[in-house]
């Protein structure tokens, strides 16, 4: 296929300082923040901020 794709590694859970950069909301969306932009400009598209997702509900909550 012709269908362009990337692999991201942002960080890696062996490395002792990646693992506690991981534990950061902060460094996680700095990442999240990169990756939208990267993507938005590879397509052309609109960079929309980041949102607040809602928590996942266990079944027949």
């Amino acid at each position: 296929t012709d269908m362009p794709s990337v692999l991201i590694e942002t960080a890696f859970l062996s490395n002792p300082g990646d693992a506690a950069l991981l534990a950061q909301s902060t460094f996680i969306d700095r990442i999240v923040a990169g990756i939208v932009h990267g993507i938005s400009e590879y397509t052309g598209g609109p960079q929309t901020p980041l949102g607040q997702s809602r928590s996942a509900r266990p079944p027949n909550s």
